[in-house]
């Protein structure tokens, strides 16, 4: 009605201390035959410590509606954000990697960083006799503070890293964004049950950034404007009363963000992400989509829809080798290529629901290019599949209202096996052929939740009932620590590095609504 007013205030803050974030070697390769690695032989272990990450976030976020008639209403969010992280890494020197031995074998690198952000939008509706309108404006603004130190040090027995030498630091990075955005669309009924829905949206955004690395060569301060408008068109039209089909066609734009722009120069390769220095310009990724698909409801019980998609990225930012050493930067690469289907169901049977969710998903690179990756070179071509993206993801899912107030459920996830990086091309080396890819997996989840009252619910869940072994990302790096855990930099093997999945965890809370 004319005069109401909806608004809300809400604020989440959270914190977590994440101990070996990075993958461990697992099998590796030496003439053709698989050896068990450090990953097999003990789950739970790291490949060098410490291995230490602290998030912080606090987000203020106020939501405010209100409508001037029984048409038309005016909306707003308006947020402020602040994140820290703070991570310790015990490492490998770089100049074992490069084959060089000297007195400290490992470094401690340290990282800080420190964002704030803040941003609101602006938008008003208008529904008119055959028309839904909507215009509006966003403005967001960040300031981020990055700065990375390292000690050299050497190994104990257990690969740990103990600092020896000074501390020094290696960059001082800080930086800042302001990107704003004007918006308009229009949903236009064609006749009754056909739609026609048209949009565009401008945005503009400048990054700031003055990086320090105690090197006058490499230090300075870069500014860098971005522009684009972004324009959409989607028709859908009710076969009949129960059937629906659809299809899109839309573009959208992403600006990069301060360490790619800090590292885009070929002849001043860094090791990311500490080498960052005043560099040339990066382009803007563009993508385009279309999309078309159908949604299904044959009665108030059971929906299914079905939709296909293909996404072209233009332009895209990946992370390049030099030409020599072990450094690199990043640069636009012509084309990358995501294509797939995605079909869902859902049921209500009394009072059990059951849902079921595929996707299908070919992402593969569209262009010729170089990738490097720790200790090679990778080339691709259109068609090569990019690494870390299961083809194939299947998801089940059962709720039960025992009671009214009670309510039990489950999900099972099964995915198919991930191509690793550094293993896009199918070697290992330079000559040898070997499939390092991750297997697929199923994990099953548990929950139940209890209401007590309107206000006060109670909850649990079990993750992973079974406590499945399984793994989540995989990568071909060079592992320079023998089996035993000893540092051997004579005799280097070629590894498969996985992240390992989260074991069986149990969770239980309560929520209370005021």
């Amino acid at each position: 009605a004319q005069g109401d007013t909806n608004w809300d205030l809400a604020f989440l803050s959270g914190k977590s201390n994440l101990t070996g974030n990075s993958v461990v070697p697992s099998y590796s390769v030496d003439g053709g035959l698989a050896t068990p690695g450090l990953y097999e032989a003990r789950r739970s272990a790291v490949y060098t410590y410490p291995d230490i990450t602290r998030n912080q976030l606090n987000q203020l976020t106020f939501n405010l509606q209100h409508m001037l008639d029984a048409r038309t209403e005016i909306a707003s969010t308006t947020y402020l954000r602040s994140s820290s992280r703070h991570a310790i890494n015990g490492d490998l020197n770089e100049t074992y990697q490069d084959g060089t031995q000297n007195l400290y074998p490992g470094t401690l690198n340290t990282a800080n960083l420190s964002q704030t952000s803040y941003g609101s939008s602006l938008n008003l509706t208008k529904e008119l006799e055959r028309h839904h309108l909507t215009i509006g404006a966003s403005v967001d603004a960040s300031r981020i503070r990055y700065a990375q130190f390292q000690q050299d040090g050497t190994f104990n027995s257990s690969r740990g890293v103990v600092g020896t030498g000074d501390v020094e630091q290696m960059v001082d990075v800080s930086g800042k964004s302001l990107s704003m955005g004007l918006y308009a669309s229009d949903t236009w009924t064609i006749v009754p049950g056909t739609y026609l829905t048209t949009a565009a949206r401008f945005n503009h955004a400048q990054v700031s950034n003055t990086l320090t690395r105690f090197d006058p060569a490499t230090s300075g301060t870069e500014n860098f404007t971005y522009s684009k408008l972004n324009p959409s068109i989607g028709l859908s039209h009710k076969l009949l009363d129960t059937l629906q089909v659809f299809g899109n066609l839309a573009q959208s734009n992403r600006v990069p963000t301060v360490i790619e722009l800090g590292c885009a120069d070929e002849t001043q390769g860094c090791r990311l992400p500490i080498g960052l220095q005043s560099d040339p310009y990066l382009k803007q990724v563009v993508s385009r989509t279309l999309e078309g698909g159908l949604r299904w409801q044959p009665d108030d019980r059971s929906t299914v829809s079905a939709s296909t998609y293909l996404t072209l990225n233009k332009d895209d930012i990946l992370f390049l080798k030099t030409g020599t050493g072990q450094t690199g930067y990043f640069h636009n690469f012509d084309g990358t290529r995501y294509q797939g289907l995605d079909l869902s169901a859902n049921r209500q049977f009394g009072t059990v629901s059951v849902r079921l969710n595929y996707s299908y998903l070919h992402a593969t690179y569209d262009a010729n290019g170089e990738l490097f990756y720790g200790n090679r070179s990778v080339e691709v071509k259109p068609g090569t599949r990019m690494a870390g993206l299961p083809q194939h993801t299947l998801k089940l899912g059962a709720d039960w209202k025992a009671t009214p107030a009670l309510s039990l459920g489950g999900d099972l996830v099964t995915t198919s096996s991930l191509v690793s990086q550094g293993n896009e091309d199918g070697k290992i080396d330079a000559v040898n052929f070997y499939n390092m890819g991750v297997a697929g997996y199923t994990v099953v989840n548990l929950r139940t939740s209890y209401k007590a009252d309107k206000h006060l619910e109670f909850f649990g869940r079990i993750n992973n009932l079974f406590d499945r072994r399984y793994e989540t990302f995989g990568m071909v790096a060079t592992n320079y620590f023998s089996n035993n855990g000893l540092l051997d930099p004579d005799n280097p093997v070629t590894s498969r590095f996985v992240a390992p999945g989260a074991p069986r965890a149990f969770t239980i809370g309560a929520r209370y609504k005021f």
